[in-house]
């Protein structure tokens, strides 16, 4: 009877130390994900203007600094590659996923006159960065910078893009549930973050598009030109300029922490972060 119960208990053991193991089979290998940055500078001589101490060279000026994304991941790199070469045109007919050839395409065309016989001079830049990376996501940022001579104001705009770690789809609106209380929710973060930041003496309320006292008469809106993108943990709004605001005031933006936006996001929005 004893070395019954021994057998027994020793059996037991092993079934446990058997389902232990199987419990904490360890979960498969992620693919790593890591950029190589590209720089790129060029800048060509188009002819001069004026005559004696008033002459000045007419130059075209192309700059890239571009994140390119290294992993073996083929879903995640085409799907930030296609993004990238997106926002910089329709220009290019080349494999997107080439992204120096595809800059070194956009800097010839740009610097080239073409048929312009008298072409301005201009300065033109593209910034491309991978801003945060985590297990579920990876997030970029895609800045333009043009400035003609004969303008006063340069052009500047930035976009932001969120791509799942595992599949490479885009994050986007269609994984939150928006309504009124997410409305106020991001207007008040865009009001504390962002306009009492810049704005410490509260002389911007002539600048808003919206009244945050009326919006029955001036309402308030979600970003309609680019989506939101998920960093540090949280999901970030950003606004192009003039749109919700006067354009002295640049491009408004506020930070939801994951605590605060899970009630609005859709289970696919939720896996980007659990």
């Amino acid at each position: 009877m004893k070395k019954t119960l021994l057998f027994l208990a020793a059996l037991a053991m092993l079934v446990g130390c058997g389902n232990n193991k199987q419990n904490n089979k360890p979960e498969p290998k992620q693919d790593s994900f890591t950029v190589e940055t590209y720089n790129v500078q060029d800048d060509r001589l188009y002819g001069t203007e004026g005559e004696g101490e008033d002459t000045y060279e007419i130059r075209g000026s192309f700059q890239c600094e571009i994140d390119i994304p290294v992993t073996e991941n083929q879903a995640l790199r085409d799907s930030i590659c296609q993004w990238i070469a997106s926002n910089f045109g329709d220009e290019y007919d080349g494999d997107p996923r080439d992204l120096k050839a595809l800059v070194n395409h956009y800097k010839n065309y740009s610097l080239d006159p073409g048929l312009d016989e008298d072409p301005e001079g201009f300065d033109m830049g593209y910034t491309v960065k991978m801003l945060d990376t985590t297990d579920r996501y990876v997030t970029y940022s895609f800045e333009t910078f043009y400035e003609a001579y004969s303008s006063p104001r340069a052009a500047v705009e930035l976009f932001y893009r969120t791509f799942d770690r595992n599949t490479g789809k885009a994050f986007s609106y269609q994984m939150i549930k928006t309504d009124e209380s997410l409305e106020m929710l991001v207007m008040n973060a865009l009001l504390d973050q962002y306009f009492k930041e810049i704005y410490p003496n509260d002389d911007f309320w002539d600048l808003l598009f919206f009244d945050p006292d009326d919006l029955e008469e001036r309402g308030f809106w979600l970003p309609q030109v680019k989506e939101p993108c998920l960093l540090y943990g949280g999901v970030d709004f950003n606004y192009s300029e003039h749109e919700i605001a006067d354009r002295c005031t640049g491009r408004p933006h506020c930070l939801l922490s994951y605590s605060e936006i899970k009630p609005y996001l859709t289970p696919e929005g939720q896996a980007y972060f659990e």
